[in-house]
This record gives structure tokens, C-alpha cells and sequence, in this order.
């Protein structure tokens, strides 16, 4: 088994704080945003520290060995699951409010004033992107087991790009949206479906470019690569659950 650490913990304080000052950030219009940065950057630095070490462990003191290896894969499919049971909040939000109309939102769905974004425009191109992405990490780790370092290199950065351009065009079709989360039930759960997936798209992309640095280093091999694993099954998850948000927000929602 690998050393305890105090890193886990001191982290969960962290988020946990972070949290807290968001709810008082929220209610105070901003004055405790400085305190917020502080907090978000000690996350970053901590889970930095974190990545070293975990790297630590496994490539230079070997104590990740195949027991070691289960239990990592254990965490990531519970964490998985996790994130799925996130999303289907926001999914049954969205079922409920759609099938159940009521008089607030004028009887019905969507509501009255809401400019609907037609999923055959930007929603279509993301999802391109987003399943290209995919394509191309998949060859990733088919280069990978051939030890093709050409080919990977080209296909991981080809999956970063394509998630970055993933997000600017998110993050354009927010900025041209005429509706804002205050708007209604619709819009609220819009925002905040399409938003945490940017988040986590965000955190595709940052776990793909350490990947990328250590698949450079060569840190990986064809029988030790569960780091690259984790991002590649992290990504997947992401893919899938733009599949679902596609179909149930844009396309049914709509």
C-alpha cells in the first residue's frame, strides 16, 4: 500500500471553505471574491502537489503495483458514478419542469420569452468536436500500446485542441445568448447542465495536457499507463454526457 498522506484532507478543507465563501460571494455581490481567489489557487496548488507526488509513487518508489492498481480503479469507477448521479440532478430538474408544466412559466415549455438555441447550430458543431475528440484519444492509446510516439503525440494534441476549441465555442454561445440564468426554470437549468459540463471539460483538458507532458517524459509504458487511463476514461465520461445533455436540453428540452 502506498504512504498516508495529509493531501486529501487538506484539500477537502479547502473545497470546503471555498464552497462556503461562493454561497457568502453569491449573497455579499462580490466582496468576498479576493478571499474566493486565495482559496481557488491553494486548490490548485494542493491537487498540483498531489499529481507530483501520486507521480512520485508510482515512477520513481514502485509502489504502485497491481493491488495498488485495483484499488485506483475501484476509486476512479466509484468517482464515475458519482459524477453520473451529479448529472441526473440536473437531467431530472429538466424532465420534471418539462413534463410537469405549471402557470409560473405561462403553461408552457419552454417557456414564453425564452430564445431557444436550435440544436442544429453551435450545439451540432460542439458535439463534432467534442466525439472528434474522442476519436482522436482513443488512437492516442492505440499508439500507445504499438509505441508509436509520433502518432500519440499528434492525436493528444489533436484531442487538446478540439477541447479547447470546445469551450470557446461554449463560451460563444453564452456571450450571444439573449437569456440569463435569472430568466426562468428553463434557463437555470440550461446554464447550469451546459455550465458544469464546461467545468468539467475544463478538467478534461487540464488532466489530457499533464497526460501529454508525462507521455513526452515517457512515463507511461504498455503495462504501467493507469494515469493516462484515468484521463482517457474521465474523457469518455465527458463525451457521453454531452450526448445525453444534447438530446434531452437541446433537442427534447426544446
Amino acid at each position: 500500500m502506498v504512504d498516508n498522506s495529509e493531501i486529501p484532507l487538506i484539500n477537502t478543507l479547502i473545497v470546503g471553505s471555498a464552497l462556503t465563501i461562493i454561497l457568502t460571494w453569491l449573497n455579499m455581490l462580490g466582496k468576498t471574491s479576493t478571499i474566493l481567489l486565495i482559496l481557488i489557487t491553494g486548490i490548485l496548488i494542493n491537487l498540483g502537489y498531489w499529481w507530483i507526488n501520486v507521480n512520485k509513487e508510482s515512477k520513481e518508489s514502485g509502489l504502485h503495483i497491481e493491488y495498488t492498481q485495483i484499488n485506483q480503479k475501484l476509486g476512479l469507477y466509484l468517482f464515475i458514478i458519482s459524477e453520473v448521479l451529479f448529472f441526473i440532478t440536473f437531467f431530472w430538474t429538466l424532465l420534471h419542469s418539462a413534463l410537469i408544466v405549471n402557470e409560473e412559466v405561462g403553461g408552457e415549455w419552454p417557456p414564453k420569452g425564452i430564445d431557444i438555441i436550435e440544436w442544429y447550430q453551435v450545439p451540432l458543431v460542439n458535439t463534432i468536436l467534442l466525439l472528434s475528440s474522442g476519436i482522436a484519444i482513443t488512437w492516442v492509446h492505440k499508439g500507445l500500446n504499438i509505441e508509436n510516439k509520433t502518432e500519440y503525440n499528434k492525436s493528444m494534441n489533436l484531442t487538446i485542441i478540439l477541447g479547447l476549441i470546445f469551450l470557446y465555442v461554449q463560451y460563444t454561445e453564452y456571450i450571444e445568448s439573449v437569456n440569463s440564468i435569472a430568466d426562468s426554470i428553463y434557463s437555470n437549468t440550461f446554464y447550469l447542465t451546459t455550465g458544469f459540463h464546461g467545468i468539467h471539460v475544463i478538467i478534461g483538458v487540464t488532466l489530457l495536457i499533464v497526460t501529454y507532458i508525462r507521455l513526452v517524459k515517457i512515463n507511461y509504458t504498455n503495462t504501467h499507463n493507469m494515469g493516462f487511463t484515468y484521463a482517457t476514461v474521465y474523457w469518455h465520461f465527458v463525451d457521453v454526457i454531452w450526448l445525453i445533455l444534447i438530446v434531452l436540453v437541446y433537442i427534447w428540452g426544446s
